[in-house]
């Protein structure tokens, strides 16, 4: 039992959503989240791996981070990573609120087409819990 104000987070029966990446769970199909926390930080990763247009009926879900990450290899990027992940957020997820975000490149290999992202975030209705959540751009 936790102590989170969800409801949904009480029954520990119950499966909220699908984890990423996606794998066999030991119960049905797939491996399922049982935390809202949980499920938000596969949604984080989910929306961020969707390229916009790729959602049939939602053109505009997503992300272009996997465009961004093919821009030449200078400090601006980091700048238009920055102003995409928030931006996004701020359309999609509005609830969650930034702290820091970290972008791990290679800028000594400007041939290297890979940016990993670590988020810390807030929730607006629990803002002293950071929570954090990390993927890979490439």
């Amino acid at each position: 039992m936790t102590t989170s104000s969800n409801p949904l987070d009480h029954d520990e029966n119950v499966a909220i959503g699908i984890t990423l990446p996606i794998r066999r769970g030991k119960v049905g199909y797939f491996e399922s989240s049982y935390q809202t926390i949980d499920q938000l930080k596969s949604n984080i990763k989910n929306l961020f791996m969707t390229k916009k247009g790729e959602r049939l009926f939602q053109p505009n879900l997503g992300s272009d981070l996997w465009k961004t990450v093919f821009e030449q290899n200078d400090d601006d990027i980091d700048i238009l990573f920055d102003d995409i992940i928030r931006e996004t957020l701020k359309k999609w997820l509005p609830f969650v609120i930034v702290t820091q975000l970290y972008l791990n490149r290679d800028s000594t290999n400007i041939d290297m087409y890979k940016v990993e992202v670590d988020l810390k975030f807030t929730i607006a209705n629990d803002p002293t819990t950071l929570h954090s959540v990390t993927f890979v751009v490439e």
